[in-house]
This record gives structure tokens, C-alpha cells and sequence, in this order.
């Protein structure tokens, strides 16, 4: 939960920097955590392993956007629809070599451009199974060397304004009134009053019964730089 709401706020920060306007950018924020809901649909011993993916593991992951997309898809409610295209493409690089579909440069959904650099960027600044966190500057150095291949270059000078007039405490210290992780309540509410007598259902959300396995956390364990941006899990 926390790389959730840590990710939305990125994505609604670079956003604004876009000059989008404010109601997007706070859908935005709302719509984001919900990227990689599709990792319900992937095995355990794959999403929690802590080491590099064998080339089935990889395509198996991969596999995410598409569930992820496939849960939202549909939906009456625009925040839902907004949702889903970011699951689909928050995988596709800005020169075409992503995932699902290669999509290439601006035919990617900005929302989904937003969100891929903001994912990206707290998933280095943070611990996981298979890395270290970097410091800052570090994981702000690897996401402009991946300008123009990865990421879009506006996106990423978005990012670099933000980080370059406040430094850590712009990124990690603010604070913001709206936390779509607070509780699902708040996400339920929101949702309905965005669309008042055709409220978006949880049955859009989730259309499937799934049984949640229970989950115990890996060893940690590093991994080289040279991985990072190669891995499946960006």
C-alpha cells in the first residue's frame, strides 16, 4: 500500500508539472494505485521471487496489463475506464519495445506515460525482494539515461523539475489531503458520487471470484544495476 499511494502522488505531481488540469490530475492520483491489479491474476511463485525470471516467468508476468485491464474494462464509471487504460499500457516504452501491445512514443495514453516514470522511480528509491533502494539522485540518474528508450523525455524533464526545486523533500516529504489507499471505502465513496445514479459497482471492479493465497514475504537480496531496467517487473 504504501508504493501505491507513494506512486499516485509522483503521477499526480508530474502531472500537474504537464500543465494537465487539476480534476485529470486528481484522477489521476485515484486511478494509479490501481496499475497492477492484474497481479492477482499471477502466480505467487513468481510475483514473490527473488531472483531474475526465467523466459516463462517473464511472459507469465507479463501478463498483468492484460488482467489488469481485462478487470477494469468496461466500467460506466470514467475513473474505472481511466483505471483500465493504465493498466494496459503504464508496460509500453516509449520506443516500442514494451509490453503488451509495443506501442510506441505518443500513441502510448499520456496517463499511462505518467504513471510508468512515477512506478518506476519508487520502485528504485525503495527495498524489494530482488534489489537495494537507491538513494535519490541515483534512481533519478537511471530514469533520465532511460529518456527517449523507456520513458518519455517530457515526462521524465517533469520529474527532473519537480525533483531539481525541492530535491528529497519535494519527492518524499509532501503530504497530500486525498489518500485513495486510506481505505476501500474511500475509493467505493468517491466512485459513486463521480457518477451518481450510475454508480460504478465492485462487481465491475472485480467480474471473477479469486481465492487470495496466503503470502509470506522472501529473503532479500540484491541485485546488480544492470538488472534493474531489464526485469519484468518494470
Amino acid at each position: 500500500a504504501a508504493h501505491t499511494k507513494r506512486m499516485a502522488i509522483y503521477s499526480a505531481m508530474i502531472a500537474r508539472e504537464l500543465g494537465l488540469k487539476e480534476e485529470l490530475c486528481r484522477d489521476i492520483q485515484l486511478a494509479a494505485p490501481m496499475h497492477d491489479i492484474g497481479k492477482v491474476g499471477i502466480r505467487d511463485d513468481v510475483l514473490l521471487k527473488d531472483s531474475g525470471l526465467d523466459e516463462g516467468e517473464r511472459t507469465h508476468i507479463n501478463e498483468h496489463a492484460e488482467i489488469g485491464a481485462s478487470i477494469l474494462h468496461g466500467s460506466k464509471c470514467g475513473l474505472l475506464r481511466l483505471a483500465a487504460e493504465i493498466a494496459l499500457a503504464h508496460h509500453e516504452r516509449w520506443d516500442g519495445s514494451g509490453y503488451p501491445d509495443g506501442l510506441q512514443g505518443q500513441d502510448i495514453p499520456r496517463d499511462a506515460r505518467i504513471v510508468a516514470v512515477a512506478d518506476v522511480f519508487d520502485v528504485l528509491t525503495h527495498e524489494r525482494p530482488y534489489k537495494v533502494a537507491y538513494p535519490l539522485e541515483g534512481a533519478l540518474q537511471i530514469i533520465v539515461e532511460s529518456s527517449g528508450l523507456h520513458f518519455d523525455p517530457d515526462v521524465v524533464e517533469a520529474l527532473k523539475v519537480i525533483y531539481d526545486r525541492g530535491g528529497p523533500d519535494q519527492i518524499l516529504g509532501l503530504a497530500d489531503p486525498i489518500d485513495p489507499m486510506r481505505d476501500i471505502n474511500s475509493l467505493w465513496s468517491h466512485f459513486r458520487l463521480r457518477a451518481p445514479g450510475r454508480f460504478c459497482s465492485w462487481g465491475s471492479l472485480y467480474p471473477s471470484r479469486r481465492a487470495w493465497a496466503t503470502r509470506q514475504a522472501p529473503a532479500t537480496s540484491s541485485t546488480a544495476p544492470s538488472l534493474l531496467l531489464s526485469t519484468s517487473i518494470f
